[in-house]
């Protein structure tokens, strides 16, 4: 009896307790989110992002450094990695530094 009544309060919860867009990672905000290719930085904002990638990137290659250094990665696996890391900010640069901001597709089952 105490099985079945938890069940039931169980079932109930989860059917009224929480909207299923929001339990899949959306939000109201998504939606009224700009998509990427109507967003356009001014020269001045895209200077001001340009030098903050810049800064982000060097220092992620010092630590990619220091991880060849101590052993953790392999010197191809540093190279690998940083080398993805240019072709990104290249990728953000050739965007003028406008990230991705689509919603991500996921299969519906």
């Amino acid at each position: 009896m105490k099985k079945t009544c938890s069940l039931i309060i169980l079932s109930m919860v989860l059917l009224f307790g929480f909207d299923l867009a929001t339990a899949h990672g959306e939000t109201p905000q998504m939606e009224k989110r700009p998509v990427t290719h109507q967003v356009k930085l001014k020269a001045d904002q895209q200077k001001q992002i340009e030098a903050l990638e810049q800064q982000i990137l060097s220092k992620r290659k010092e630590v990619i450094e220091k991880y060849v250094q101590y052993g953790v990665l392999t010197k191809e696996q540093g190279t690998q990695i940083t080398k993805r890391m240019d072709e990104h900010y290249n990728h953000l640069k050739e965007n003028g530094f406008v990230p991705l901001l689509k919603k991500p597709k996921h299969p519906r089952p």
